[in-house]
């Protein structure tokens, strides 16, 4: 059996599309082939016995949101932990491999963070498997409950498909990006929706989204 690490490090854990996203592939790996747990790295607080369970894994199929084109800042103190240990031993060399959503229409956004984990894996010492980078995530809390390969993620389908097969082999392909099968102003019209929704929810008033704040200076 190939023990697989399945690590969330989105913030809003067990309800983030990351996780969602996580299901997803997960469905894809054998089941008679594929150890598969999952842990969510929702804080910067270091569980050494999620950190053991990692470090004897042979898969490392990571997922998180993008923050400001990079890495949450949380799960940078876990890579800079990962890196120090699996640096100091040769026994385990995972594949790693990343799967990142971002509010973003243009999956093409998360192009830099797939790069800064590929290095981190370089530096860390293990094999860099292959990344996705996956736009308007916001949509994905929206269509929950719906299948992988249907609409609107039937272009994520076969991307994750193609990946996953990547994972059962545990070789190394090019990166993909895609986003769900909408049109960019669809998706625009449907978070500004949201926005609106949710600023009433808050007790505030439209216009209170144009107000200025004032600067306050030490």
């Amino acid at each position: 059996m190939i023990k697989t690490a399945l690590l969330n490090g989105s913030p809003r854990g067990e309800r983030s599309a990351s996780r969602m996203i996580l299901d997803f592939m997960e469905e894809l790996l054998p089941k008679e082939q594929y150890e598969r747990r999952h842990f969510s790295l929702k804080t910067p607080n270091i569980d050494p016995t999620v950190l053991g369970e990692i470090l004897s894994s042979q898969v490392l199929l990571i997922a998180f949101p993008l923050y400001v084109d990079g890495v949450p800042s949380h799960m940078i103190r876990w890579l800079m932990e990962l890196e120090r240990v699996f640096s100091l031993q040769v026994k385990s060399r995972p594949s790693v491999y990343a799967l990142v959503n971002c509010g973003f229409y243009e999956a093409d956004q998360t192009r830099v963070t797939l790069d800064i984990l590929r290095n981190w894996c370089e530096r860390a010492g293990l094999k860099w498997g292959q990344g996705m980078g996956i736009g308007a995530g916001g949509a994905f809390s929206t269509f929950r409950n719906t299948p992988m390969g249907k609409w609107p993620f039937r272009d994520l389908g076969g991307a994750m498909t193609a990946m996953g097969l990547n994972i059962t082999k545990q070789v190394s392909g090019t990166d993909l990006f895609v986003s769900p099968d909408f049109p960019r102003v669809a998706y625009k019209v449907a978070v500004e929706y949201s926005w609106r929704r949710a600023i009433k929810h808050n007790g505030l008033k439209l216009r209170d989204l144009h107000r200025r704040i004032p600067l306050v200076r030490p």
